[in-house]
């Protein structure tokens, strides 16, 4: 698996992996090998829901605060394709004054194209997840 690959030589601190639908198999199985794993479900609610209606929206916007500080490397292949995906996405102001990404339905539809998923990976790179307490007691 390239991901085992990949975490045996970067040693990352954790992995974010969308874990929407069918995509908690592939964390389960991962948390199961031993590696640090952060399932996150695009369709669940966003860490700052007074900002963004999901975390599929706070993904993009946590990553464009990122963007100052960024280097991709010059060589990454398929560099120019994730410009693309991650310049032509568009957003807009809800109904409920939230910042919302266009739905990637629409934007496939829109662009004439497949999934993002080069921006996808990039945005689950980027993102930092809500960290939950940890509840173990020692006695």
């Amino acid at each position: 698996m390239r991901i085992e690959t990949y975490a045996a030589q970067y040693h990352p601190t954790y992995i974010n992996v969308d874990d929407t639908g069918v995509g908690g198999g592939l964390t389960d199985i991962l948390r199961a090998k031993g590696l640090s794993v952060s399932g996150i479900n695009y369709g669940a609610k966003a860490k700052e829901p007074s900002k963004y209606p999901g975390v599929s929206d706070e993904l993009w916007f946590d990553f464009a605060e990122q963007l100052p500080h960024i280097t991709i490397n010059k060589d990454l292949p398929d560099r120019t394709a994730l410009f693309q995906e991650l310049s032509t996405r568009e957003w807009h102001i809800n109904d409920r004054n939230l910042r919302e990404v266009q739905k990637k339905r629409d934007y496939k539809k829109a662009q004439n194209t497949g999934s993002p998923d080069l921006a996808d990976s990039v945005l689950l790179a980027y993102y930092r997840p809500a960290v939950m307490p940890n509840w173990d007691v020692e006695i």
